[in-house]
């Protein structure tokens, strides 16, 4: 099963004041790309103006 996952991304300018948006990554197997895929969204949304927070959440290999 394949999940997509699409994001629309406006400029801090467009936004209104909204709730903030929570991405989550979740699959027990290690070495899949939930943390690369991560990053690379969090680096997306803070080149677009957006704040983000990253918590990595992984007890047997952190986020570097």
């Amino acid at each position: 099963m394949m999940t997509c996952l699409h994001i629309n991304m406006e400029t801090r300018s467009q936004r209104r004041k909204e709730a903030p948006v929570i991405i989550s990554a979740a699959i027990p197997k290690g070495g899949t790309g939930k943390s690369t895929m991560l990053r690379t969204l969090a680096s997306v949304a803070l080149h677009r103006g957006y704040s983000v927070t990253l918590i990595d959440g992984d007890r047997r290999q952190n986020m570097n």
